[in-house]
């Protein structure tokens, strides 16, 4: 006896009629388009059979990191569809972006371990050039050189440092701790908020003013995280940070 065609809901939301669109762009079938997701069929046929299941800001940023469509575009129908930067990414780029996408792939490894080795590799990087003019001014014996070099080489662990307060202040029982998820929704909500907290601290790490922060972000697309925790220990390392710039500034002037 045949099975019973399942109808899809006739007057479905604007937003599921683009994703529609999208997967038939991408010439997937709709499981095929939920695999590339991290998802189950089922949770994409529910789009076109409920009028209730709408589409996540959560899930629309997850499909604009895989297919480099636009979640605004997605959800609004506003802007362009395909995100500017993603078309111009070549095949190696659109790959880590893959690889790495904590939303894709939710777990200690891709909310915190790589944004501290990128975070981590920015202040380096700025070090090296401090150093650099410290040099070309002859101020190899100066004490702030000295201090900058001292930077280099801790900064991993100053930043390892905020991270185990975290897991302190932050704290995740044993039961419901984990290191690897296939779905960003099956991370137990006190892993998630204690992830995320550190996902966004490092990333406000490199950046300077309130207005540019990424973890403002984080409440348009519904995420619990701890703000003042943030505020707090960003605002501790910035004032160490920006007082070691401002001694290395007063000796490059001294010095010219």
């Amino acid at each position: 006896m045949a099975r019973p065609t399942t109808k899809e809901s006739p007057n479905l939301p604007q937003a599921t009629m683009r994703l529609a669109e999208v997967i038939k762009d991408q010439n997937l079938s709709r499981s095929g388009f939920a695999k590339r997701l991290g998802m189950s069929a089922s949770g994409i046929n529910a789009f076109f059979l409920k009028e209730s299941a709408k589409i996540s800001v959560v899930q629309a940023k997850a499909i604009e990191l895989e297919f480099g469509v636009s979640a605004k575009w997605l959800l609004e129908g506003e802007g362009r569809k395909l995100v500017d930067r993603f078309e111009k990414l070549n095949k190696a780029e659109r790959w880590l972006l893959d690889m790495s996408s904590p939303f894709e792939h939710p777990s200690f490894l891709t909310m915190w371990e790589i944004p501290l080795i990128l975070v981590t590799a920015a202040f380096q990087r700025k070090l090296l050039e401090m150093q650099q003019h410290l040099v070309f001014r002859k101020l190899i014996d100066h004490q702030v050189t000295k201090e900058v070099e001292s930077w280099f080489g801790q900064i991993l662990r100053k930043i390892k440092l905020d991270l185990e307060d975290l897991t302190e202040d932050l704290a995740v029982s044993d039961d419901e701790a984990q290191i690897f998820s296939t779905e960003f929704h099956a991370v137990k909500p006190t892993q998630l908020k204690q992830w995320l907290t550190g996902y966004y601290y490092l990333m406000d790490l490199s950046v300077a003013g309130p207005g540019d922060r990424i973890s403002n972000e984080a409440e348009k697309m519904g995420f619990e995280i701890d703000l003042q925790w943030i505020d707090q220990h960003r605002s501790d390392f910035h004032s160490t940070w920006f007082g070691l710039c401002s001694r290395v500034e007063q000796a490059l002037a001294e010095a010219s």
